[in-house]
């Protein structure tokens, strides 16, 4: 399953660099990462870890419920644009429980 989900996550994350025109080099190094380790993500070699998640989100504006789950709820629903810091907090709390579920179930 952890495979599987990390391809999924991959996938998504690379969905969301070419539609907000972010490039490779770009997201590398916002990870601290080289490039081919930022491609071994997209590709699902490597999973996307929560400080990862963090970071695209702090600093990208990247929705990690998407890239979680596939949902886009932020981008779906204008309301969650209203939504204050702390009830963003909140809902990346519920995210890494989410994850910390899914690595636990192999």
């Amino acid at each position: 399953m952890k495979k599987r989900y990390s391809k999924l996550v991959g996938s998504r994350l690379r969905e969301v660099r070419l539609l907000a025109g972010y490039t490779v080099s770009q997201l590398a190094q916002l990870f601290e990462c080289s490039e081919d380790h930022y491609r071994r993500i997209e590709r699902g070699v490597y999973t996307l870890t929560i400080d990862k998640l963090e970071k695209l989100y702090a600093c990208a504006g990247v929705d990690p419920l998407f890239l979680v789950t596939g949902k886009r709820r932020w981008i779906d629903d204008p309301d969650d644009l209203d939504r204050s810091v702390g009830e963003r907090i909140g809902i990346m709390k519920q995210l890494i429980g989410y994850c910390n579920c899914v690595t636990k179930e192999e």
